[in-house]
């Protein structure tokens, strides 16, 4: 279910980082149709990669409670723990790039998670850093711990602007790095969409976006 959303909402803000003109009921079921499938992979390579390290962390956690391990042991228990922690934090990364690469580019489920596993290497200290700014307005959940008041403000944040606000910040920063690395390599890919040079012109201008075409349809019947 959290695919469909994903697949529409993802669309609708990368046109909208193109600066294409968008129709926002119709362009959010044209990008149900065209990214369901990529939206639905990420989401389960995440949920799959989250169930197998939570279950590791449980056993070490259950194991230490009964108190029968040796010395031994309870080091190897507590590096698979820490491994397992590490692995969720990078197929979180990794998610992510495949739901930017997923909504620009045809690929297969193979070459999509090693692409999005070398682009979180890659540009690993910007994927930190644009991740969190991404992920920042549900880190106010963690802030209620202290106040109340801020779980609350939490759930208005969440429900009214965090994932598009999470879409529009990755979606942004992941068309500037397929602009740095991958477009220039691909002959015929437009690059710098969105940006307007100095004289006001822009690497979009030339075509029209099916949302921008439809809109122009329905003002104009």
């Amino acid at each position: 279910i959290a695919a469909v959303g994903l697949a529409g909402g993802m669309y609708v803000i990368r046109n909208m980082v193109w600066t294409e003109g968008i129709f926002v009921a119709n362009d959010f079921w044209r990008g149900v149709k065209l990214n369901f499938w990529n939206a639905l992979q990420a989401a389960l390579f995440f949920s799959v990669v989250m169930l197998l390290c939570k279950f590791l962390i449980n056993t070490t956690e259950f194991s230490f409670a009964l108190g029968t391990l040796s010395k031994g042991q309870r080091v190897w228990f507590r590096i698979s723990e820490a491994f397992s922690g590490v692995m969720i934090a990078l197929a979180a990364m990794m998610s992510l790039w495949m739901i930017a690469l997923g909504v620009n580019y045809k690929q297969g489920i193979g070459t999509l998670i090693k692409n999005s596993f070398l682009m979180t290497i890659g540009m690993f200290p910007q994927s930190i850093f644009f991740g969190f700014l991404a992920l920042l307005p549900f880190g106010i959940f963690l802030l209620g711990d202290f106040l109340p008041l801020f779980t609350v403000i939490g759930v208005i944040f969440v429900l009214l602007f965090a994932f598009a606000y999470a879409l529009l910040v990755w979606l942004d920063f992941g068309q500037w790095a397929f602009d740095k690395f991958i477009n220039p390599k691909i002959e015929g890919a437009k690059v710098g969409r969105g940006i307007y040079n100095k004289d006001g012109t822009s690497a979009a201008e030339g075509g029209e976006s099916a949302a921008a075409a439809e809109y122009r349809r329905v003002i104009l019947a």
